[in-house]
């Protein structure tokens, strides 16, 4: 977008930036001195996925209560945090110099995910204690699998949270740049968590494969409403899409946050 001068406002040259007058719904080019963004919002996409996030939340809230699964509030959470991460982009869309909007949609945008991962760990932890005789995997029980792996998430999340919180700061410069190297620290350790995760639910599907084929597998694992191994598929479909996610969080904060940043 090139600036038009009028009679009255016209752009002006700083030593880094352009003063522009803010275009329609507030958009500044990436040279202006104000500008938030570097690309104009879709509010088409900002609706779809606030419509899919709506659905599937909606869907787990259903499925919780029918099947009396209490901790499914985590996935909840994860899916409610997405859904208002892209009502915050939407109003983004419109007033597209607003600090608050950007703020509320970084955030949740980022740190959303955070919760899927949980949801994970601690279904899998239940899968340990429900479908496994010994209820335990590498001498970890199951109670303390799903714990220390929650826990683990937590400390990722603080470090994430930590460094989104200061990725919004205004002020720019070294503590936007010091924000993102903490991000960065804290999904690599997400995705190190990930991967032990990862080892430890391929070790327990290879188990209850062996129990399945000795006819020592649990009563539960047999009469289950969906094939068992659907859950393992699942979740590893979920991993590996986290996964993509970081790689690609990591490649792009790598390039820095500027408007040259070709990722």
């Amino acid at each position: 977008m090139t600036p038009s001068p009028t009679a009255t406002s016209s752009p002006t040259a700083s030593a880094t930036c352009l003063n522009v007058p803010p275009g329609k719904n507030g958009y500044l080019p990436p040279e202006a001195c104000n500008a938030i963004l570097f690309y104009v919002p879709s509010l088409a996409a900002a609706i779809l996925f606030c419509v899919l996030y709506g659905l599937t939340s909606g869907i787990h809230i259903v499925q919780a209560v029918l099947y009396k699964k209490k901790y499914a509030w985590v996935v909840i959470m994860g899916g409610t945090w997405e859904l208002l991460a892209f009502v915050f982009r939407a109003l983004l869309t419109r007033n597209q110099a607003s600090d608050t909007w950007d703020t509320l949609y970084t955030v949740f945008f980022l740190l959303a995910p955070i919760w899927i991962n949980a949801f994970l760990y601690m279904t899998i932890g239940r899968m340990l204690y429900y479908y496994h005789p010994d209820r335990r995997i590498f001498r970890i029980s199951a109670r303390r699998f799903g714990v220390i792996f929650v826990c683990l998430d937590i400390v990722a999340f603080v470090v994430q949270a930590a460094g989104a919180i200061m990725t919004t700061n205004q002020g720019g410069g070294s503590i936007v740049l010091d924000g993102i190297h903490i991000y960065m620290g804290g999904i690599g350790l997400q995705e190190v968590f990930i991967l032990c995760f990862t080892g430890l639910t391929i070790q327990l599907h290879r188990m209850l494969i062996q129990l399945e084929k000795r006819g020592e597998q649990s009563d539960k694992l047999a009469s289950g409403p969906i094939p068992w191994r659907w859950l393992f598929y699942s979740t590893y479909f979920a991993l590996v899409m986290i996964t993509i996610r970081i790689i690609f969080r990591i490649a792009q904060y790598a390039k820095g946050y500027e408007v040259n940043n070709p990722v």
